[in-house]
């Protein structure tokens, strides 16, 4: 799985992040874009599209937890204003949350300030918002992202 294709062009796999939890590997996460990644700052999204994926290695893990998990990350990295400012982008995204079991694979497909959400290859929500969009990658790769060893990985390869 070196190459996707989002909106009828060519992504390449950026780079590899594991995201472990007490020694557990939960997931790993895939950046894909078509220009090398090396830093934050380098991820355009109104220019190019970028595909962020998650295979999960472990579940299953309840809706609730995995909504609890990305609402902390986002208000550690954005903060509780930028989620109250955008309040009905970000509860389209949380109600994307499902359950997950070992083997789903969620994708972000992110371009043009637009962030789909994919769960097992089906179109879950489409939200127009920048502010989301920008969320679901800072809490990856961002200032504060939620595990730097997994940041590292999604930088490294490109």
């Amino acid at each position: 799985m070196n190459e996707c294709t989002v909106l009828n062009r060519t992504l390449t796999l950026n780079g590899t992040g594991v995201r472990k939890v007490f020694m557990v590997e939960v997931y790993k996460a895939y950046l894909f874009s078509e220009q090398a990644v090396r830093r934050r700052d380098q991820v355009v999204q109104e220019r190019e599209p970028y595909r962020l994926a998650i295979h999960f290695s472990y579940g299953p893990i309840s809706a609730e937890r995995m909504q609890k998990a990305w609402k902390d990350a986002i208000v550690n990295s954005l903060g509780e204003a930028a989620l109250e400012r955008e309040k009905a982008g970000f509860q389209q995204f949380f109600d994307s949350i499902k359950e997950y079991r070992k083997g789903d694979v969620v994708d972000y497909d992110l371009y043009r300030n637009e962030i789909s959400v994919y769960t097992n290859q089906e179109l879950l929500c489409k939200i127009a918002s920048r502010t989301v969009a920008e969320a679901v990658i800072d809490v990856l790769i961002g200032d504060q992202p939620i595990d730097e060893n997994l940041k590292k990985g999604l930088l490294a390869a490109a």
